[in-house]
């Protein structure tokens, strides 16, 4: 083999590649003019199947399969992204000013309490069975946005609504902590010497270890969520049936606090994010959120945390999750402060989209003052 002779051939592929990439993603600026003066949302779930589906079906050898098929994913991304740069960014928009808003779970969850409390004048509230279809509906425009819980101060990240927002390629808008307490809900008259069945979102468990822990031989039953949960027990109205939920679900059900305040972690929060089809600038916003993957290799993260050092920004979290068939390879979510008109900001953020394997901006919105 002659080993020049095969790099000069690479780079004739490459040069093809590049003029054939490039068209591609002119294209796509077409394509993106069309979807904004039509109102039509930038992804589509259904036609990026397709495209990955039909162009694997033109592999010879399908050693390479997984490889092309990642290749198709990464050239769908970088070209919504584009399509997001065309398509007008929405500007000092006041988002709590939303008229159709959506969340998961029911009447009396945290999710609704979340919502009520940070949206003002709505018009129309939608609640969704999953997490995934507050996502699609936002994507359908059957809503304006979205609000879902993202880490709680006792249990952590909650991972789905990480995966989520980078698949549906949504932005971060805005956020809200509320206060989660969790109490031991019954019909009335039902006390705790009467309870047989607890039923409870696994959460609700988690952060309620301590008394329940005290109380082994209630049955614990798995629900949804903490709402339904209670809705259910004032459907059964049967006194040995008992649930973990808020005082807001409480009152929304009709139900009695048979034992208050029973999370073990007495500081216990969760932070909800507000998720829309655009991301929105304000010189008020003062915290960051973006996707990362560092290269593969020794001292590759710790470089990335040095930048906000060296640039004197405050870096609020960093986050992990595994990259889907890389073994041992992780995106990194991280949430920092900063706007993004400011130099500082502006030289991080061009550097990680320089030196990661990859970036996706999620969003410049205001910090919720009640998150440290």
């Amino acid at each position: 083999m002659d080993l020049n002779k095969l790099r000069n051939e690479i780079d004739e592929i490459d040069k093809k590649i590049v003029e054939l990439i490039e068209r591609r993603y002119e294209i796509a600026i077409d394509i993106a003019k069309y979807k904004e003066k039509n109102n039509i949302p930038i992804y589509n779930e259904i036609r990026e199947k397709e495209v990955i589906n039909k162009n694997l079906k033109y592999i010879e050898n399908k050693e390479f399969m997984n490889e092309v098929k990642k290749t198709f994913i990464n050239i769908m991304e970088l070209s919504k992204d584009i399509q997001k740069r065309v398509i007008k960014i929405k500007k000092n928009l006041n988002v709590k000013e939303a008229k159709k808003i959506g969340f998961q779970g029911s009447e009396g969850s945290f999710s609704h309490e979340a919502l009520l409390k940070y949206f003002k004048n709505y018009e129309e509230i939608k609640k969704y069975p999953s997490f995934e279809e507050v996502f699609k509906a936002i994507n359908k425009r059957d809503i304006e946005y979205g609000i879902v819980p993202i880490d709680n101060s006792s249990t952590g990240e909650i991972t789905d609504t990480y995966d989520l927002i980078r698949k549906y390629g949504l932005y971060i808008v805005g956020e809200i902590a509320i206060k989660i307490e969790q109490n031991l809900l019954g019909i009335s008259g039902a006390k705790l010497e009467n309870i047989k069945e607890i039923y409870s979102h696994p959460q609700g468990f988690q952060q309620s270890r301590e008394f329940l822990d005290e109380h082994k031989d209630i049955k614990l039953v798995s629900f949804p969520n903490t709402a339904l949960s209670a809705q259910y027990i004032k459907e059964q109205n049967d006194k040995s049936k008992g649930a973990i939920a808020s005082i807001r679900a409480k009152e929304e059900y009709g139900l009695e606090i048979i034992v208050p305040s029973i999370n073990s972690n007495k500081n216990n929060y969760t932070r909800f994010v507000i998720v829309g089809e655009n991301f929105e600038k304000s010189i008020e916003n003062n915290k960051i959120s973006i996707i990362v993957s560092t290269p593969h290799k020794t001292g590759g993260l710790y470089k990335f945390i040095k930048k906000f050092a060296d640039n004197n920004l405050n870096m609020l979290s960093i986050k992990s999750r595994p990259i889907q068939d890389r073994p041992w390879e992780y995106f990194f979510y991280i949430d920092f402060e900063g706007n993004l008109e400011d130099e500082n900001v502006k030289d991080t953020l061009e550097y990680f989209k320089k030196e990661s394997g990859y970036f996706k901006f999620l969003g410049n919105y205001k910090k919720d003052d009640n998150i440290l």
